[in-house]
C-alpha cells in the first residue's frame, strides 16, 4: 500500500525550485549541478569526476540565480556561462559570460603546459 502518488517523494528528495523553473538561468543551474554531482550524467567525467565542485550555497537555485542576476546580470546574446579558471569550481569570482570562442580558448587542452615557454 502506498500513501502518496509520488509527489511526497519528489518534495523530499529534490531541491526546491522556488518557482524559478521558467527563469532563463534555471537550466544553467540544473546543468551545472548535473555535470558536477550526478555520476550518471554524460559529462560527469569532465566535471565532477575530475573534482569540479559547486559552491555549496549554490545548490539552492534561488541563491545561484540571485548571485548571477546581481553580479553578472542577464546573459548577453551569444554568450554562455563559463568558469574563468577551469582548475577551480563553480564559485563566486570564477564565472563570466563568454562567447563560444572565449570558451574554446579556455579549454584544458588549449592552455600552455607548465614548464613550456612559447617561442
Amino acid at each position: 500500500h502506498t500513501t502518496s502518488c509520488g509527489c511526497r517523494q519528489r518534495e523530499t528528495t529534490l531541491p526546491s525550485t522556488h518557482g524559478l523553473t521558467q527563469h532563463p538561468s534555471y537550466k544553467r543551474w540544473w546543468s551545472m549541478i548535473d555535470r558536477c554531482e550526478n555520476p550518471r550524467c554524460q559529462r560527469y567525467a569532465d566535471y565532477g569526476g575530475r573534482g569540479v565542485t559547486v559552491y555549496q550555497p549554490w545548490h539552492d537555485p534561488a541563491v545561484f540565480i540571485a548571485w548571477l542576476d546581481t553580479n553578472l546580470g542577464p546573459c548577453p546574446p551569444g554568450r554562455t556561462l563559463d568558469r574563468i579558471d577551469n582548475a577551480r569550481g563553480y564559485q563566486p569570482g570564477n564565472l563570466r559570460w563568454a562567447t563560444a570562442r572565449e570558451q574554446a580558448n579556455n579549454r584544458r587542452e588549449h592552455r600552455p603546459r607548465k614548464g613550456l615557454q612559447s617561442a
